[in-house]
């Protein structure tokens, strides 16, 4: 076998051995560290000094100015559930999230939810062209780390919240939500 032949059967068989590991890892089943299927664990946050979801007082909203200009009152989230997402312009999980969220901002009354996102950027032009860009519509603000820490103390993004008609958080979820799971929350909430 000359040289040229050896290399060529190398190459063949580390191929070879690449396609086969990667058909091993197609066949496992599908597992998502970043998604969450809709039996979320009321869970607390693990954040010392705070009980569960359910014992906590209500959110103590502070005014919030929105990037469009307006400004939400206190009282405002009064009444009706709240999802409140945390999230990054640099992002890559909060840019397929924030879309699943804007479907979603769209197809629901705002009467019955809320929806309010939290950009944990600094540089306000820099999330409204983002949010341009992105076709993102939903009410969003730029976190001082203010607001962020009423919710909770983990730094994970996206962060979605879930704040009742109580105004208490009933469900904090970390990470990136599958649209399925996007629907399922809004249908909880909307339940009661």
């Amino acid at each position: 076998m000359s040289r040229g032949d050896a290399h060529a059967a190398v190459r063949r068989r580390v191929c070879l051995s690449a396609a086969v590991a990667w058909l091993a890892l197609e066949a496992l089943p599908a597992r998502s560290a970043t998604t969450q299927d809709a039996t979320w664990p009321e869970e607390p946050d693990p954040a010392p000094g705070r009980g569960t979801p359910a014992d906590q007082a209500p959110i103590d909203w502070p005014e919030i100015g929105l990037l469009d200009g307006r400004r939400r009152a206190p009282q405002s989230w009064a009444g009706a559930p709240v999802l409140v997402v945390f999230w990054a312009t640099w992002c890559p999980y909060c840019l397929r999230h924030n879309q699943r969220v804007e479907r979603l901002f769209r197809e629901v009354d705002p009467a019955r939810l809320q929806v309010l996102g939290v950009a944990v950027d600094r540089d306000e032009r820099r999330v409204r062209d983002h949010l341009r860009q992105q076709g993102l519509t939903f009410p969003n603000t730029v976190d001082d780390g203010g607001l962020r820490a009423r919710f909770t103390e983990r730094r994970v993004l996206p962060m979605t919240c879930l704040v009742n008609a109580q105004g208490r958080v009933s469900l904090r979820i970390p990470g990136e939500m599958s649209a399925d799971d996007v629907r399922a929350l809004a249908a909880r909430a909307l339940a009661g």
